[in-house]
């Protein structure tokens, strides 16, 4: 009977087999071996060819990496630059702010004085003014007193001169 299975469509027979020779055996043998070391070598092939590819990719690899390392090294060096850099502006900011609060400081001290100084130099010119016109209002009424004195006196006299005249017999006048 001849039934196909599924071994890659060769035909099975359904019949005894028959005896091998020791010599067919071994060279049946031989033959297996020689395909099972040909099959391994070329597995061993294919291993040593990926092994290899592995090998170089991993080299290409390592190499991109270290090209990578060298980067980031540098990268990492202009960061502390940069982050040195960053320090002195914090600490210039810091001293800006310092001086920004002792300027504060400084404008709010002078607006104070200002204030204080220009009330106080009114206060001086209303003292002073208040003291010229109590001065002048003095003088006003000593030279007002003084004028009355003046205009009593003048008054005064006219009536002596009145008197005189009037007591003086006539001259005459010659012309």
């Amino acid at each position: 009977m001849n039934d196909t299975f599924d071994n890659g469509g060769e035909e099975v027979e359904d019949r005894p087999m028959s005896a091998l020779t020791r010599e067919e055996f071994h060279a049946k043998l031989e033959t297996a071996k020689v395909r099972q070391d040909a099959r391994a070598a070329s597995i061993e092939a294919r291993i040593d060819a990926f092994s290899d590819r592995v090998d170089a990719r991993f080299a290409r690899a390592d190499d991109r990496f270290s090209r990578i390392d060298e980067r980031f090294t540098r990268i990492d060096e202009r960061f502390e630059g940069v982050d040195q850099r960053l320090d002195r502006v914090d600490e210039r900011f810091d001293q800006v702010d310092k001086r920004i609060d002792q300027l504060r400081t400084t404008i709010i001290l002078t607006g104070i004085t200002s204030a204080i100084t220009i009330v106080l130099g009114m206060a001086a010119f209303n003292a002073a003014l208040l003291s010229n016109m109590i001065a002048s209002y003095d003088t006003g009424r000593e030279v007002a007193r003084d004028q009355a004195e003046v205009r009593r006196q003048i008054e005064e006299t006219a009536v002596l001169l009145r008197q005189l005249q009037a007591a003086a017999p006539p001259r005459e006048h010659t012309k």
